[in-house]
Parts: C-alpha cells; structure tokens; sequence
C-alpha cells in the first residue's frame, strides 16, 4: 500500500540531495555470477557513507541518496569534508571510484521503520539528473546553479562562498563544482595506472579515469614511477 501524500508537506520543505553510485557497477551486474560480490560492494559501499547525525542515507537501487537538511553554511562544508574522506576510504578499500550528483529540491519521505518507507521529490530527481548530464568525471559535484540554491538556503550573499568545492569544467566546458576527496597515496597512482591500462581498449570509460589522473598529477607533482604506457593518452 503507498501512503498518502500531503502536498503541503513537500512546501518549504528544500534540502540539500546528493546522489551517489559506483562507477562500473551496472555493467558488473551483467554476470549474474558476480552478484554476491557486487552485494557485498553495496554493503560496504552504506557501511562506509553512513553518518550518525550529519545527514540521511537511503540505499535506491544500485545506488546511495544523501539527504542535508542543515541550512548552516559551515556544517555543509563540514559534511562535504566528511563525504570526501568516505569516498576515498571507499574506492582504497573496493577499487572502485564513485560519481555523484549534488543538488537542492523539496523531498516528501515517511518514517524510515514504516513497512512502506517512501522518499520521493524533486531533490533526488534532480541530484541524479545532475550526475547524469553534468558530472561527467568520477567524481561528486554540482553546477552554478545549485551553488546559487546552497548560498540562499543558508542565507549567504558572499558569492565567492563554495562550501570548500573545487572547480573545473565538465567535458562540454561547463562550469562544475566537485567535492575533492584526492590524498596522495602511492595505493592510489597503482589503481589509476592500473584502471587506465584496463580500459585501454574502451576509452569512453577510460576518460573517466583520465581526468582523475589527469588531475591528480597536477595537483601532487608528477610520479617517480614510470607511466609510458599511458603517455600517450595523456599528451
């Protein structure tokens, strides 16, 4: 039985949704052998983002909705920080990169122990339209527009403030605001290079490991370790 929707419950009711799934997993759904390893990847891929009060967590799918009811500009900054940690914990762990999209919207949800938990509403739809058409890289960010939305909901008219999101632009040379979860680590360059040489064969995925490296290497200097095999994608 689905429960009853108030409309006036959805009214004034705007949060901040961040959409997240793993990168690669749909397609590993393709071997039915593989499920019980991909079941216990969704496992730990809830165990690692759960927060005990910084925001809602609810597993969609193949997929992880966050919700940040918090207007306080500081506290989401704190808890972009906090999903940056996750989300490099996570892909250490699984070798497995994350994307995710970020965006504001009203949300209708009952009780989460009700027999029919229900979560429906704009903010979901449009975080994961956001990862869909924007965020092209592996990564967790945003548009201008959202930003705009994050600054007025916290009633913040400094329009420098980006809640500690870095910038760049997506492959069409649109602007993107993306959480920063790189740290240099040596397990890490070993799983790039690693992802790169995989998907050699298939560079429509292999991009979305290229900006990552691409990235990486310009923000902790360039490897000691030798990368001619992959020199040539780079240039």
């Amino acid at each position: 039985m689905i429960p009853d929707v108030n409309p006036s419950a959805i009214n004034n009711n705007e949060a901040i949704f961040i959409w997240l799934d793993i990168l690669g997993f749909s397609e590993a759904l393709e071997d039915e052998r593989a499920y019980n390893k991909l079941n216990k990847l969704l496992n730990s891929f809830k165990t690692t983002f759960l927060s005990k009060k910084s925001y809602g967590l609810k597993v969609i799918s193949d997929g992880i909705v966050l919700k940040i009811g918090s207007k306080n500009y500081n506290d989401i900054r704190e808890i972009f920080e906090e999903i940056a940690i996750k989300q490099f914990q996570f892909i250490l762990k699984e070798e497995y990169f994350i994307r995710g999209g970020i965006a504001v919207g009203s949300h209708f949800n009952t009780k989460e122990d009700d027999e029919d938990f229900l979560m429906m509403g704009n903010g979901l739809s449009r975080a994961v339209k956001m990862e869909e058409k924007v965020v092209h890289h592996a990564i967790i960010g945003t548009d201008n527009k959202t930003i705009e939305q994050i600054r007025f909901i916290c009633g913040l008219e400094v329009e420098e403030e980006l809640f500690g999101l870095n910038k760049t632009v997506n492959e069409n040379g649109d602007t993107l605001y993306f959480i920063d979860y790189l740290q240099k680590d040596i397990e890490l360059e070993n799983m790039l290079h690693s992802k790169l040489n995989y998907y050699k064969e298939n560079p429509k995925i292999q991009k979305k490991y290229l900006w990552i490296y691409r990235y990486y290497i310009n923000k902790f200097g360039s490897t000691d370790r030798p990368f001619e095999d992959v020199l040539g994608v780079l240039l």
